[in-house]
């Protein structure tokens, strides 16, 4: 069986795709939030126990909160087979204006500035990005949520916030 992770930021359409994925693949749907406890670091080994008796799985996230969860992830794709990692993006101007207002309920335009920290540090200066283009850049895609096109190679950031 294959492994197919997706990810991104918040908001760009990570669970839409893995629910639409798999209704077409034969892998099983997998999501992260009901395996990870964000309060519970160590928790992060149960989601790999979990996916290896799974045999194969579409993820709506890569296992991967910081940077040390690398090593547990290059040991599971090492030992499995990674079919593909699909990065979903939008433009900024789509995410702060059209994606955050239905996605947070605590979603306020006075928080600008905090979301474009978000935005910047997720796909200008993301260790998880960087580690995909050096490492797996042969089985990454980048998926635009918004229009729905599909690029091997990490959209320019710049590009990203004039939208």
């Amino acid at each position: 069986m294959r492994y197919t992770f997706i990810t991104g930021l918040y908001g760009t359409g990570k669970t839409t795709l893995a629910c639409l994925l798999d209704k077409v693949c034969p892998e099983s749907l997998c999501s992260f939030d009901d395996l990870y406890n964000y309060a519970d670091d160590a928790s992060m080994c149960a989601v790999y126990d979990r996916l290896s008796d799974m045999g194969g799985a579409i993820m709506d996230a890569i296992p991967i909160i910081y940077p040390h969860h690398l090593p547990m992830f290059n040991e599971f794709r090492r030992m499995r087979h990674v079919q593909s990692v699909i990065v979903t993006y939008c433009t900024y101007n789509e995410w702060v204006t059209n994606r955050l207002p239905t996605k947070l309920t605590t979603y306020t335009l006075d928080a600008s500035t905090r979301y474009l920290d978000e935005y910047t540090q997720f796909y200008k200066e993301s260790f998880l990005l960087d580690f995909l283009d050096t490492h797996m850049s042969d089985m990454t895609i980048y998926y635009n949520t918004s229009n729905g096109s599909v690029r091997q190679e990490r959209p320019c950031f710049d590009q990203l916030i004039k939208g």
